[in-house]
C-alpha cells in the first residue's frame, strides 16, 4: 500500500518526531511511503528511512497577516495537488491542521481518502485558520487520529471516525541502576514558557528551596535570548540563582533523565507530553498537572502525582513529599518505568495498521 504523508516540517516539535517514528515503523512493515514537507525553510532533524522519497514544498508565507497566509495556503495546496496526482497514493496522512487544510484543498475530487493526524489538545486555543480546520474541516476527513481520551470525550459525537492513538516511546526503558542527583527537572522551549508553566514552577520553587537547600531546579531547553532572559529574570527576582540551573540545549536527554531525581511538568496546556513519557522511561518519579488528560492516562498510581490543573499548592506538596523521602522516590522510580512500558513503538504501529485498515473498510 502506498501512503503519502504531508507534514509541514521535521525540524522540531513533538509532531515531527512522532511522524518520523510513524514513517520508520510503517515502512518496516512494508508500506510504500512518500513525504511532502517543507525542507526548504526547515532542516530535517529526525531520522527518516533513506529509501523514502521526499517532495519539497514551502509552507511558509513570506508576508505577514491573515490574508497573506490564506493566499500562501492556496499556493501551497496547488503544488501539493500536482504531487498527489504524480504520486497517486492509496491513502494520505495529513499531519496537524497545517498539513490537513492544505491537503484537503489539494485533494478535492481525487477520491483518495485522507486521515487527519492531530497532535494538539482540543482545549488549546489556536489562530483562526487552525481553529477553523480543527473544529470544522476535520469533518471531511475519512479518519481522525487524536491523542487522548479526554479529547475524545470533549469532542463527543463530533467526528465519528476519530480514534485515540497514543504517541510512542522511542527511548529504551532504563535497565540498570543509576545515581540520581537531587534535582527537579523541567524540559521545554522557552519561547512558549507560559504554556510550559515555567513561571509556575519558579513560584513553587521559591517556597521549596529553603526547605530543601541541597536540591536544584534544572531547566533544559532553548529559546530566543529575550525569552530565556525573561525566565532568568524571574529567578533573580526571587533570589533563586544559587539553586537554579539552565542547561540550554541538551543532546543526550536520556542520560539527563536517568540521573535526575524528579521530573516536573507544570504546563498549562499539553497534547500528549512526550517529555513526561521519556522521563518515566528513565525512572523519573513525576509530578504533573492533568493537562489535556494525558498525564492521568500516562501516569499509573505509584509512578508519580497527577495534580488538578492549576492547583499550585497540591503540586508543591507533591514535590515536597518526593524530595523529602528517598525511599518513596526509589519506589516511584521503578513504577514509572513499568508505567512507560505500555507505550512501545510496536503498540503504536499496531494501532496505525488497524486505523488504516478500518479507514478502507468504511
Amino acid at each position: 500500500m502506498k501512503l503519502l504523508i504531508v507534514n509541514d516540517q521535521f525540524e522540531n516539535g513533538g509532531a515531527g518526531r512522532v511522524t518520523a517514528t510513524m514513517c520508520c515503523e510503517l515502512s518496516k512493515r512494508g508500506y510504500d511511503i512518500e513525504i511532502i514537507t517543507d525542507n526548504i525553510n526547515f532542516s530535517i532533524s529526525y531520522t527518516l528511512p533513506k529509501h523514502i522519497r521526499i517532495h519539497s514544498v514551502e509552507f511558509i508565507s513570506k508576508k505577514t497577516g491573515t490574508l497573506a497566509r490564506v493566499l500562501s495556503l492556496f499556493d501551497t495546496a496547488k503544488k501539493i495537488r500536482l504531487l498527489i496526482k504524480n504520486v497517486n497514493p492509496d491513502l494520505i496522512l495529513a499531519i496537524q491542521g497545517n498539513g490537513y487544510i492544505r491537503t484537503f484543498i489539494a485533494n478535492r475530487g481525487t477520491g483518495i481518502p485522507i486521515i487527519a493526524v492531530d497532535h494538539t489538545s482540543f482545549e488549546r486555543k489556536m489562530d483562526i485558520i487552525n481553529t477553523f480546520t480543527r473544529h470544522y474541516l476535520y469533518q471531511f476527513a475519512d479518519g481522525l487520529s487524536i491523542l487522548t481520551k479526554r479529547d475524545e470525550k470533549l469532542l463527543g459525537k463530533k467526528y465519528p471516525h476519530k480514534r485515540v492513538i497514543y504517541n510512542p516511546l522511542t527511548y529504551p526503558l532504563l535497565q540498570d541502576k543509576t545515581t540520581r542527583e537531587k534535582t527537579v527537572l523541567c524540559v521545554g522551549r522557552f519561547d512558549i514558557w507560559k504554556i510550559k508553566g515555567f513561571d509556575l514552577i519558579i513560584d513553587i520553587w521559591s517556597d521549596l528551596h529553603t526547605r530543601y537547600p541541597d536540591w536544584k531546579l534544572v531547566f533544559a531547553g532553548t529559546g530566543k535570548d529575550e525569552t530565556v532572559n525573561y525566565i532568568k529574570s524571574l529567578v533573580r527576582e526571587r533570589h533563586l540563582d544559587y539553586s537554579t540551573l539552565f542547561l540550554g540545549q541538551v543532546n543526550d536527554m536520556k542520560t539527563l533523565y536517568s540521573h535526575s531525581g524528579i521530573f516536573a511538568l507544570p504546563s498549562r496546556i499539553e497534547g500528549f507530553p512526550m517529555v513526561l513519557l521519556e522521563a518515566m522511561s528513565q525512572g523519573c518519579p513525576c509530578v504533573a498537572f492533568n493537562v489535556g488528560g494525558a498525564s492521568e492516562e500516562m501516569i499509573e498510581k505509584g509512578a508519580g502525582y497527577v495534580i488538578t490543573d492549576g492547583d499550585i499548592e497540591s503540586f508543591k506538596n507533591a514535590l515536597s513529599e518526593l524530595m523529602g523521602d528517598e525511599d518513596k522516590r526509589n519506589a516511584y522510580s521503578q513504577k514509572a518505568i513499568k508505567s512507560a512500558s505500555r507505550f512501545t513503538v510496536e503498540c503504536f504501529g499496531d494501532a496505525w495498521e488497524r486505523m488504516i485498515k478500518d479507514t478502507f473498510q468504511q
